[in-house]
């Protein structure tokens, strides 16, 4: 049997979380579905908050920092915001649920998710002050607009396609630069 790492565990728990929310984190269910023994788990981890701060961490990493980091390789500002987009538009809509619900109940995941919302805002209003030339106040506005949709999409078509999301986070950049 193929030795389970500290990145399977973590792999495993976002898929748990996404797949049965909170209850798919506790320590028996990520050992049964992994096959895996509470020593396997302990190996890796001191405790379950530390598996719970790893587990966050690799999510921002996932869906937040490596984003960034992709859309800073685009040379050009116009093609950014399309790259940021299409990649947001390919996150796994399900885990970004899961880990708000998640939010909702516990601190450490609350403070993580606040801290994401706020890079991914902040980043954004760089981009519309870089890109429409809004003034800094105008661009985090545009900036919370804009994330509060894609949020709210998020909740309101779970299941909605990456060319959905797409065509969506498009419509919606128009909308945008045509009031900034």
């Amino acid at each position: 049997m193929a030795r389970f790492s500290r990145d399977d565990w973590l792999v495993l728990g976002l898929a748990q979380l996404s797949a049965y929310g909170p209850d798919g984190l506790r320590i028996e269910p990520l050992c049964a579905a992994a096959a895996r023994t509470r020593g396997s788990f302990y190996h890796h981890f001191d405790d379950h908050d530390a598996f719970i701060a790893a587990l966050l961490d690799q999510w921002r990493e996932w869906s937040t920092d490596g984003v960034i980091e992709m859309v800073e390789l685009e040379a050009e500002i116009s093609g950014r915001r399309g790259r940021l987009n299409a990649l947001a538009a390919g996150l796994d809509q399900q885990m970004e649920v899961a880990i708000r619900r998640f939010a909702a109940t516990n601190p450490q995941a609350a403070k993580a998710v606040a801290e994401v919302d706020e890079t991914r805002i902040a980043y954004l209003a760089g981009m519309n002050e870089e890109e429409l030339a809004a003034d800094e106040a105008r661009a985090r506005l545009l900036a919370e607009i804009e994330y509060a949709a894609f949020i709210g999409f998020q909740h309101l078509f779970p299941d909605a396609d990456e060319t959905r999301l797409t065509e969506i986070g498009d419509v919606l950049q128009n909308m945008i630069a045509g009031v900034a």
